[in-house]
């Protein structure tokens, strides 16, 4: 019972800053699960890499909760943004839902150092194409999600640099006007460029 009332105390700091920084409203109630890390891991089948996930719920592992508020209540932000956007966007792939999960975890909670580690998996490596980080990163092998994660945190990082950070906002409020065309159009449509044309500036700023 406490920890559920801890972690609904993070939920609904959570639901104000990630509906402010997306500027995305909450659609329908979100279900919270918590689990013990062993049960976590029993039922949900989940990669050992994942801190939590998001499927429609928000399952979190809360063992040692005293110990690790930080480190959880990051998490939630994370999967709170994952909730959000899901809500709003189901069809939105996986480099936005990943970086803005990210960006709204290390900007809130963790911390610039944080982020800095993350993004040193960039470090004499190629970024993964964009095209690749479309599908769940979940279904990637192992060993490439590491990569994954920086570069789509890198990428969304990228754009904030270059155009402000309300430029995401107008590209998901775009989208979300008519969200069954693709989502290319309506970043067209925000950035001023083809989604293409700035990878290639992003993966060259990264040389």
């Amino acid at each position: 019972a406490e920890a559920s009332q801890r972690v609904l105390s993070m939920l609904l700091e959570a639901q104000t800053d990630v509906s402010n920084e997306l500027g995305l409203r909450q659609r329908a109630k979100i279900r919270v699960i918590l689990y013990t890390a062993r049960d976590y891991a029993a039922v949900t089948l989940a990669p050992e890499w994942a801190a939590a996930h998001y499927d429609g719920k928000i399952r979190l592992p809360v063992r040692d909760l005293e110990n690790r508020e930080r480190e959880i209540k990051a998490t939630i932000y994370n999967e709170y943004a994952h909730a959000l956007i899901s809500q709003n966007l189901p069809k939105c792939p996986s480099w936005i839902h990943e970086g803005l999960a990210q960006a709204i975890e290390f900007g809130r909670v963790l911390g610039a150092d944080g982020e800095q580690q993350r993004l040193r998996a960039l470090e004499g490596a190629a970024p993964m194409p964009l095209k690749d980080l479309e599908p769940p990163i979940g279904s990637l092998p192992a060993g490439q999600v590491t990569l994954a994660y920086a570069s789509s945190l890198s990428f969304v990082r990228y754009l904030e640099s270059r155009f402000g950070a309300s430029a995401m906002q107008v590209f998901l409020s775009r989208w979300l006007e008519r969200p069954e065309r693709p989502y290319r159009e309506a970043f067209r449509e925000a950035y001023g460029s083809a989604l293409d044309e700035l990878e290639r500036d992003w993966t060259q700023s990264l040389r």
